[in-house]
């Protein structure tokens, strides 16, 4: 099974042929939360988890977060809240300045709570869940608007966490 990327607030599950097995709504859509439903999706510790930036009108001080969500039960679609964090803590900033579009998720770990996070188009950060802990892990010297930052994504011919859920 293929799962395919985010497409307005579902994701979908293909085979490999290319048919749709299962539409899975994404979770910050059933909970009705404000955000942008283009999140980042990935594979970790044997469970999908999607990440989406959100926000609230509450003025400046935390209004925008990354949010991080593990897919507890692939039947019943049960996604659990596992983390969010500030884009305040992230840019190491004290006061509000810049937007959720400075930030763009560009991997998680796939064995650790890790999530590794552009910054700015010139930094790559990881932010560690476990420790709450933002490192800098590279700085460009130019930004890097347009280039792609591809993850090292190893090939498993049969996922043993969702190889039985079709």
């Amino acid at each position: 099974m293929i799962l395919s990327g985010v497409e307005h607030d579902r994701i979908v599950a293909l085979d490999v042929q290319g048919n749709a097995q299962r539409i899975i709504t994404i979770p910050a859509a059933a909970e009705g939360r404000r955000g942008e439903y283009n999140g980042y999706m990935g594979h970790s510790q044997g469970r999908l988890h999607y990440i989406n930036k959100e926000f609230n009108s509450h003025g400046c001080n935390q209004s925008y977060v990354l949010s991080i969500w593990v897919l507890q039960d692939y039947d019943r679609q049960e996604w659990l809240l596992k983390d969010t964090v500030s884009f305040l803590k992230l840019s190491g900033k004290k006061s509000c300045t810049g937007s959720m579009s400075d930030f763009s998720v560009v991997a998680i770990h796939q064995d650790c709570n890790v999530v590794f996070i552009l910054q700015s188009l010139n930094r790559l950060i990881a932010y560690d869940m476990n420790r709450k802990e933002v490192s800098v892990i590279a700085t460009f010297e130019h930004e890097s608007r347009g280039a792609r930052i591809a993850p090292y994504i190893p090939y498993f011919s049969e996922s043993p966490a969702l190889a039985n859920k079709l």
